[in-house]
């Protein structure tokens, strides 16, 4: 059995149980629980042991007024630490909300572009299309104008069709590719084509303008032609019904029998140009 010695008995019989403040105390604090401490140590020892101690012992185990400078300042140290330490817990408490602020503002703006990037396509998707229309009707009125074009240099109908229907996307192609590479179409950005089928879509409509007024001058020309004509068959049919008032005795010289045969012959021609005139205006 080990045996212990009076001195550590002592040691632990003296033994004071005292909470610990983590806190770090002034100058002034520091000092009286230094005093504290020591005046409950020597309230708990045994009065013989205080007796025995020599006067010169006592004087020298006085607690001292206050703690050193040096501890003060590496206290104070502590404290400042700790203090920015707090100030940047609460600063990156608060940049986490931000941040998940960041992420809920974030997930809106993914929504919103997926849904502006699905209207685009869908408004790419009409644009194509009415591109391609357009292109189409360009197409058509290019055939009407090469129609026209070979009917006018003395083509007949059924040939001028079918060189209509053979060259126009030939036709087509070439005027677009001049309107794209002409001068009014470099400053463009990205929409060369459209503005290459507007150029040509006008100058079809120029092209079937100018044919609409020469079919214009052609009618104006015939109805001026009908009208005369149409005078001088009056005053024919009205001088053969003179004529025959006289009976019909009298014999048919051949200038009656003339001017009756011009007579019918003009009626016929007007006939015609009422029916050239009815057909150009349905086209």
């Amino acid at each position: 059995m080990t045996r212990t010695s009076p001195k550590a008995k002592l040691g632990g019989k003296n033994h004071i149980n005292l909470s610990v403040d983590t806190r770090y105390p002034s100058p002034v604090a520091a000092t009286t629980l230094v005093k504290t401490i020591t005046r409950c140590s020597f309230a708990k020892s045994p009065r013989a042991s205080f007796i025995s101690l020599p006067t010169t012992h006592a004087s020298t185990s006085k607690p001292p007024d206050s703690i050193s400078e040096e501890e003060y300042f590496r206290l104070l140290k502590k404290t400042d630490v700790l203090g920015h330490l707090l100030r940047v817990n609460d600063n990156l408490l608060e940049a986490e909300g931000l941040l998940e602020v960041a992420e809920v503002d974030n997930s809106k703006l993914d929504a919103m572009n997926k849904h502006i990037l699905v209207e685009l396509q869908m408004f790419k998707a009409k644009y194509y299309e009415s591109q391609r229309l357009f292109t189409d009707h360009i197409e058509q009125l290019t055939e009407v104008c090469l129609h026209q074009e070979a009917l006018q240099k003395g083509h007949p109908e059924e040939a001028a069709a079918q060189v209509a229907d053979k060259f126009k996307h030939i036709r087509l192609m070439e005027d677009l590719q001049q309107a794209t590479t002409s001068s009014r179409l470099l400053s463009a950005t990205d929409d060369v084509q459209s503005r290459a089928l507007v150029v040509v879509a006008q100058l079809r409509v120029d092209q079937l303008n100018g044919f609409y007024q020469s079919y214009c001058r052609d009618l104006h020309t015939a109805e001026n032609v009908v009208a005369e004509e149409k005078a001088k068959g009056y005053l024919a049919i009205s001088y053969v019904t003179g004529m025959s008032s006289y009976g019909d005795y009298l014999p048919r010289t051949s200038i009656q029998v003339t001017e009756v045969k011009y007579a019918e012959k003009i009626e016929t021609t007007l006939k015609h140009v009422q029916v050239e005139k009815v057909v150009s205006s349905n086209i």
